[in-house]
């Protein structure tokens, strides 16, 4: 069972390193993926993300200067040491 998670995790990096330069791509993942994601994140207490097992990814929420209210978007992060570092984009 491991192999073929392991292979379709393989076959899923492919796709997104094909696919991630495409504009249609950053407008589908903004507005269609990332729900998703967030959904996913948050039902399987972090243990899971669209994303995939090689970029660790977290919640981070936010909160609106003007309107005071909370965005939870999901982001990939990486450790430097004793430091968290987190990607993001304004797509």
């Amino acid at each position: 069972m491991a192999h073929l998670w392991n292979q379709f995790w393989k076959l899923h990096a492919r796709v997104l390193r094909r696919v991630a330069h495409y504009h249609w791509f950053g407008v589908l993942a903004v507005h269609v993926v990332t729900p998703i994601d967030r959904a996913v994140i948050k039902a399987s207490r972090g243990r899971l993300s669209m994303t995939g097992p090689e970029f660790k990814t977290m919640l981070l929420t936010t909160t609106g200067r003007k309107s005071g209210k909370q965005h939870t978007i999901p982001v990939a992060y990486v450790r430097d040491g004793k430091k968290v570092v987190a990607v993001s984009s304004n797509v």
